[in-house]
Formats: C-alpha cells, structure tokens, sequence
C-alpha cells in the first residue's frame, strides 16, 4: 500500500461506511474465499494490507491457526492493537514482506495489491513466502475499462478504485511467479453494494469524494473519472507450485 492510499483509508468517512473490514464483501467474502481452501490447524496466515486487523480477528476468533497481519498504516494497526491487544500485527508493505521464505500456507491481500506502489515486486514477495502448495487469496478493483486505467492514476486522489488492477495482467503474471490460478470470480456486486451505502449516507458519490478531498472540482473530476473506469471487483485463488 502506498502512504496516500494510507490516507484514504484511515478516513473516518470511508469507516462509517465500511466498518473494519474497509472493502466491498467484508468479511462474507473472506469467508467464502477461505471455504475454497483447506486450512489445517496451526496453519500459519499472512493478511496483506490488514488494516484495522478484521480478518486476523476473525481468524483468531475462528480458527485454528497462526494468523498476522501487515500494514503501511501506522493509525490503522494502532486501531487494531486497542480493539484486541491479543494480534499478531507487523507494519511494512507488501514488496518488502519481513518474513522467511515459505513461511505461510495462506497468504491473504484483500483490497490492497492496487495501492502497491511496487506491484510486480509485491507478487514476488507474495510468492516468497508461500510455501510449495500454499494459497494467494487476493480480491481487488479491475478496470473494466482498461483504457480509461492511465488516466484515472493522474486523478487527485490515491485509491484502489482509481488504480485499478488489469485482469489481463494479473493472468499473465501470477504464472510468471509460480502462482497457478485455482478461481477467478467477478464479485462486482459487492463493490455496488457498497456503492448504494455511500450514496445512502452522503446523497451521491461525488459528495463522497468531496468529503475526503474537501474540493468541489477535485470530487466532480474524481466522480466523472471513476465512472468512465467502469470499476469492477473480483476473487482469485492461486496456489504456489513446487
């Protein structure tokens, strides 16, 4: 995560509408994610871009296993730490994991690989610390008007909506890192779920942006940019090959 995307999401205004989880699907989606794989007990977790640590919560409330959270956020973990002092959480950035290689049998990056300042270098290090046969539960933005990709990252603003990812690229080069797609699922329904709550509680999506950026031009430009990009959201397991 970069430190502007950071900055969006330590935002109260997207907490009021996200809750912990801070992404389309929430928690729902982890789960039905985690029903695709096998989590044996004392399986050990690396939550990528955890945030205030809702999944690692969850984890440990849940399950059996190691579960640790990582995040750019300093706010965001501080957060997490009041919540439950009992978690297992890391500050750093996905293209410098601080763990041994092979380390996790899952390794989770909700939401997060878009903002990597450095996303080639993140899926090597994604792949690092899986071990041979581990799983990469990664859920993100994807244009679904790619050409519209360039312009959207000049937009005033740091977020997964307007980085988003290029599917065409992620299936090119998961295989390149020894990452072998399992699923691939389009949840774009959970992004305009989440959508109709932000225009519920602010009266459109433009005084949304308005409320993070507090400029009436750079909401309006925000706006009409994310519109033309046509954001989509989708679920992809990979799994480490030997």
């Amino acid at each position: 995560m970069s430190s502007a995307g950071c900055r969006v999401y330590e935002h109260d205004s997207v907490h009021a509408i996200t809750g912990k989880a801070i992404r389309p699907g929430g928690i729902a989606l982890t789960e039905h994610a985690l029903s695709h794989c096998s989590l044996e007990p004392g399986a050990s977790v690396l939550d990528v871009g955890c945030g205030q640590a809702a999944t690692i919560e969850h984890l440990t409330d849940t399950r059996d296993v190691h579960a640790i959270g990582l995040d750019l956020s300093r706010k965001l973990l501080l957060a997490g730490r009041r919540r439950r002092q009992d978690l297992s959480l890391a500050q750093g950035t996905g293209d410098g994991l601080p763990f041994a290689t092979g380390r996790f049998d899952v390794l989770l990056a909700e939401c997060c690989l878009s903002l990597s300042d450095d996303r080639d270098g993140a899926l090597v290090e994604f792949a690092r610390v899986l071990r041979a046969g581990g799983t990469l539960i990664l859920s993100d933005i994807y244009a679904r008007n790619a050409e519209q990709a360039p312009a959207a990252r000049g937009a005033p603003l740091a977020c997964c909506l307007l980085n988003a990812l290029s599917g065409e690229w992620l299936q090119s080069q998961l295989p390149q890192h020894k990452l072998r797609i399992t699923l691939w699922e389009d949840h774009t329904v959970s992004l305009r779920n989440l959508a109709g709550q932000i225009v519920f509680a602010y009266g459109s999506l433009q005084a949304f942006w308005q409320a993070l950026v507090g400029d009436s031009a750079q909401a309006q430009t925000l706006s009409s940019t994310t519109a033309r990009l046509k954001p989509g959201y989708f679920l992809l397991l990979a799994q480490k090959e030997a």
